[in-house]
């Protein structure tokens, strides 16, 4: 039995990898789009604020682990235990949650003990993609699938040219995160097959920052 979410049954895979850009949204809509597709145990890497708990479908999720330095959860307000600002403002939710200290790179989980890893801007942001990757396939159990939502690299080559330009400032400013990586790409090559892609301008962002792209990719 499928446990693809309407939306996702709705719009299909070619509706939305056409590389047409949709209007501007919130990174929040892009979140709400893939995570009801997590099932059993979930890692999130790059952990920073809690308010995507309330977007998992408490029906299909055991147990949510996050990972992610203490210093990005102290920037965003996010609290180590079960206090209410690991939930930012919301009721706890119907699973446990567990936190661990650690780089997205670095997973300190055994090997296949996962069924989905989730990265909210940590694979645009680790030194190593191919590191981080190689990560998230030894923690994921087969077929199990990664859900991202992560800057992206543009389609159009003058733009394309800019983001390469401006990555240097953006990442010096923005400890380490990057505009230019093709993350889906990347993905791909690292071993998975992208179900699940689209593209979206970031609200708060000028254009050449606020590329988005938001996806789910299974183990092969």
């Amino acid at each position: 039995m499928s446990t693809t979410s309407p939306y996702l049954r709705d719009q299909g895979r070619g509706a939305l990898s056409s590389g047409a850009i949709a209007a501007r949204q919130s990174s929040s809509v892009g979140l709400r789009r893939i995570l009801p597709e997590a099932v059993g145990i979930v890692v999130e890497i790059g952990a920073g604020s809690g308010a995507s708990l309330s977007l998992y479908d408490a029906q299909k999720v055991e147990r949510v682990i996050r990972v992610g330095s203490p210093g990005r959860r102290r920037r965003e307000g996010v609290g180590r235990s079960g206090s209410r600002d690991l939930y930012d403002g919301a009721l706890p939710p119907l699973f446990p949650v567990e936190v661990i200290d650690a780089r997205s790179d670095v997973i300190s989980l055994a090997s296949a003990s996962a069924d989905t890893v989730v990265s909210t801007h940590a694979l645009s942001s680790v030194a190593c993609l191919a590191t981080a990757l190689a990560e998230v396939r030894r923690v994921l159990r087969p077929m199990g699938r990664l859900l991202f939502i992560e800057h992206g690299r543009a389609q159009g080559r003058r733009m394309a040219r800019w983001q390469d330009r401006l990555d240097p400032i953006w990442s010096g400013l923005m400890g380490g995160s990057h505009i230019n990586r093709n993350i889906s790409r990347m993905i791909e090559n690292a071993g998975f097959r992208i179900e699940y892609l689209d593209t979206f301008r970031q609200s708060s962002l000028p254009g050449v920052f606020g590329l988005q792209v938001v996806g789910i990719a299974r183990l092969r």
